[in-house]
C-alpha cells in the first residue's frame, strides 16, 4: 500500500511538473502584453510632454524598455514616420512575442497613441491657396 501511494505522489508530482512547463510561456508572453501596455502609456506621456516627438532612446524613458526583454520599441523611428504610416506603429511597440494574445485593450492604445503623436506633433502651417 505504502509502494502505491508512492506511486501515484509521483505521478501528481509529474503531472504539475508537466503542466507548469506547458503554461510557463503563455505566462510569460501575457507578462509581455501587460508590460508593453505599460510602455505604450508612458510612450503616450512622453510623447505628449516632448511636443510629439517619438522616444529616440531607452534612456529617454528612464531606461525602463526593453524591460527584461520583454517590450520591444524602435527607437530608430520618427514621429513623422508614424503619422505618415500608421500601421508602423503597431510594430513599433509590440511584446516579445511580436503580437498581443490575452491584453484586449492594445488597439485603443495604440490609436490614443497615434492620436497623441498626431495632437502633440508642431504641425505644419498649410498655405492657402492665393485667388
Amino acid at each position: 500500500m505504502k509502494r502505491l501511494i508512492q506511486i501515484a505522489a509521483l505521478i501528481v508530482a509529474a503531472v504539475i511538473i508537466m503542466n507548469a512547463v506547458a503554461l510557463y510561456p503563455r505566462l510569460s508572453n501575457m507578462q509581455s502584453e501587460y508590460d508593453t501596455a505599460q510602455a505604450i502609456r508612458d510612450i503616450d506621456s512622453y510623447v505628449r510632454e516632448n511636443h510629439g516627438q517619438w522616444p529616440s532612446s531607452p534612456e529617454q524613458l528612464q531606461n525602463k524598455y526593453p524591460f527584461r526583454g520583454d517590450v520591444m520599441i524602435d527607437y530608430t523611428l520618427t514621429s513623422g514616420e508614424l503619422i505618415a504610416n500608421p500601421a508602423k506603429l503597431r510594430n513599433a511597440v509590440r511584446p516579445r512575442s511580436g503580437r498581443f494574445y490575452t491584453y484586449p485593450h492594445y488597439d485603443l492604445q495604440i490609436d490614443g497613441l497615434l492620436l497623441a503623436l498626431q495632437e502633440s506633433s508642431p504641425s505644419e502651417q498649410a498655405v492657402a491657396p492665393s485667388r
